[in-house]
């Protein structure tokens, strides 16, 4: 962007394409001074070893005017350029970071005059300029003035922020500092991802604040789960550096593709970490090193080669990984510091040892997309009935089935209060004890071991709606009635956020099955005591729509408007924020979808929606389409995708995810009610 203010104001132009480009050194150069590292370190052109430069952004650019005439029409405004627009500093607390340059220049034709450069925020202490010049200062038409900054040495740890003020006769404008203080160098001394991210200035919520997240497969924060991914768009891809916690010693690394031998992993080396650059942000690289490559079309994954303290090379596809630690690599997403999402760029934390931590090497990933995942069904136990729109969940590795339709009787759905548990690890279903109402289309939601469901229809088809909710507790396999909700409503949704059940949406009935009006109601139950209470109402009034919980907030996804599953059905998508109790459309359905309510969940990351009615092809049609689309929605990007579709088209299952399966069973189909089960791995 550029914006303009001529003679007497301060100018602002922003000039990187790329939200993070760095607007001078960036990860390429090196940041203390005097360190020597063979083979040398790769520099840009025209700056000094010691600069590593940060420009989140582009150039911050301040103009103030000295003169007191108009300018000609030839004449560019005398203005202040300040590079670069940011400065992340790293250091430890007994010494003060390395230095880095800062360029003040007037490219005017004008001479003017510079009054104010001063620090100020929270730790302004914590940091000093260098030999800055003397003030007041005229620079004149097309000159400069260079001085430098750096971290001090401090017995404050973690994160540091202060801001540079550059003022004249206009506006003052700042310039962003931060540093990162660790307590020493290696082991327990390192700082955790969590401060390396902020103090490189992105918002992702990496899982935990400690030092050691874990080597586990669960995903942490906003992690997403990314063995491979391609080239978004035509132009290359870059990977580079951002940190380096690790022991010292040379660290090459690159990508890979699977097309070597035996279709097993190419390695493609683009350059090397020297020794020396440790223990840092910004690290250095070689100069041989290409940040930049081409994978083609093809899938890549991203690799760190063996070193002397990990002899085994660690790749962001865990079944590459041969070391203590098979999850290699944890992949997030990127957000800039105003917590926007940075379109084709993520953070790759890397643990080439065993502890945890996922900083020893950290790589930004520009200009690439996640291979979306291939699921590859496959069939397990039958469940003890056909079923269809009952209830379910899973608790600690069990997938729990309660109540719904179990077949149809002479054309009416006949319903029951049978349930049912499937543990995935023997494939076998046994029987618990039966709900206390035999149920259809109820909202269901789960905290810790207890599943809660809520509303609903009561008996065959057509039965009434209810306003009863019950607390299943899966180890006891017992039965609790909680307050019922301010007025019955069936095929609405349920969701659990924090210590809060959410109920909203749903219908009423005639006696004769006719649907009287859909309802946007919004009802707030807490957990720990209380009544339900009301909550902003939904912007599009549906039922039989799904409910789901997601990176704090409630997504209310598909759904359909009264009884016509064949021309009514929806693709809005809702997001409700409990900070502001509002209610935002994101992106909708790629096809409008209902009888999603128990085949929604959270699976990687992301939130899936199995099967499901869609509107009907034919004009003459009284019924929906069932489907057997797998769609995935990506909160972070706002975007949907599709994954391997099930073997068959279902509405109405149940689905939930097992360890890192995602398992669905029952359903029906236009001919009736199924008994199948199906694993996506």
């Amino acid at each position: 962007m550029s914006l303009g203010f001529q003679f007497g104001r301060l100018i602002l132009r922003r000039g990187a394409t790329h939200p993070l480009e760095r607007g001078a050194a960036g990860a390429e150069t090196g940041e203390e001074s005097g360190r020597v590292s063979t083979p040398t370190p790769r520099r840009r052109p025209g700056l000094p070893a010691l600069a590593r430069l940060v420009g989140l952004g582009a150039l911050l650019s301040l103009a103030a005017a000295a003169c007191d005439q108009p300018a000609g029409p030839d004449d560019r405004p005398a203005q202040i350029e300040l590079q670069p627009a940011a400065l992340v500093f790293s250091s430890v607390q007994t010494r003060p970071s390395a230095a880095q340059r800062l360029t003040l220049s007037n490219p005017g034709q004008t001479a003017l005059r510079l009054t104010t450069l001063s620090l100020g925020g929270p730790n302004a202490g914590d940091f000093e300029l260098l030999a800055p010049p003397a003030l007041p200062l005229e620079i004149g038409a097309g000159g400069q003035v260079e001085f430098q900054a750096r971290l001090l040495a401090g017995t404050q740890p973690g994160v540091l922020r202060a801001s540079l003020e550059a003022a004249g006769a206009g506006e003052p404008r700042q310039l962003s500092l931060s540093g990162l203080r660790a307590t020493g160098l290696e082991g327990t001394n390192e700082p955790p991802l969590a401060q390396i991210v902020d103090a490189l200035n992105y918002r992702i919520d990496v899982g935990s604040p400690a030092l050691e997240l874990g080597t586990g497969s669960v995903l942490l924060g906003e992690e997403i789960r990314a063995p491979l991914f391609r080239r978004a768009g035509t132009g290359p891809v870059r990977l580079r550096p951002v940190a380096r916690y690790s022991p010292d010693g040379p660290a090459p690394f690159g990508f890979f593709t699977l097309d070597g031998p035996s279709g097993g992993a190419r390695l493609k080396e683009l350059g090397t970490i020297p020794a020396g650059e440790h223990q840092t942000l910004h690290p250095a690289v070689t100069a041989s090193t290409r940040l930049d490559f081409d994978p083609g079309d093809q899938p890549f994954g991203v690799y760190l080669a063996p070193n002397a303290y990990a002899p085994q090379g660690t790749f962001t596809l865990d079944s590459l990984n041969g070391g203590p630690t098979r999850r290699g690599v944890r992949v997030y997403p990127v957000r800039d510091r105003a917590g926007e999402v940075v379109a084709d760029t993520y953070l790759l934390g890397l643990e080439p040892a065993a502890n945890g931590d996922y900083q020893d090497a950290v790589f930004l990933l520009e200009q690439a997309q996640p291979v979306p995942a291939v699921l590859g069904w496959g069939a397990r136990g039958a469940a003890p009935t056909t079923l269809y729109e009952g209830q379910g969940a899973a608790v600690g590795g069990r997938l729990y089935v309660f109540g719904g339709f179990d077949r149809n009787l002479d054309g009416v759905p006949t319903a029951t209060r049978a349930a049912w548990r499937f543990d995935a690890s023997d494939n076998r279903w046994a029987a618990l004890k039966p709900a206390p109402q035999a149920l259809t289309h109820a909202g269901t939601a789960v905290d810790g071991a207890s599943i809660y469901v809520a509303g609903g229809f009561l008996g065959d088809h057509p039965g009434p709606e209810t306003d009863q909710v019950w607390r299943y507790d899966t180890a006891a396999d017992s039965w609790t009635a909680l307050p019922p909700l301010p007025s019955p409503r069936g095929a609405g949704a349920l969701v659990r956020l924090g210590r809060d059940l959410h109920f909203f949406g749903g219908v009423r009935r005639t006696p004769d099955g006719e649907y009287r009006d859909d309802n946007a109601q919004h009802w707030v139950l807490p957990l720990d005591g209380g009544s339900w209470r009301e909550a902003a109402p939904l912007p599009n009034a549906r039922n039989h729509l799904a409910g789901v919980a997601l990176g704090g907030r409630i997504y209310a996804i598909g759904g359909q408007h009264g009884g016509n599953e064949a021309r009514d059905n929806q693709s809005d998508v809702h997001a409700y924020d409990p900070a502001t109790d509002a209610w935002t459309a994101v992106s909708p359905l790629p096809l409008p979808l209902s009888h999603i309510a128990a085949s929604t969940t959270v699976w990687r990351g992301q939130i899936v929606v199995v099967g499901g009615v869609t509107n009907a092809s034919g004009s003459g049609a009284f019924e929906g389409r069932e489907m057997e689309t797998v769609l995935a929605y990506d909160p972070r990007s706002n975007r949907w995708s599709r994954l391997q579709p099930l073997p068959a088209p279902r509405q109405s299952s149940v689905a939930d995810v097992i360890g890192d399966a995602l398992v669905v069973s029952t359903g029906s189909t236009s001919a009736g009610p199924t008994d199948t089960t199906w694993q996506g791995n």
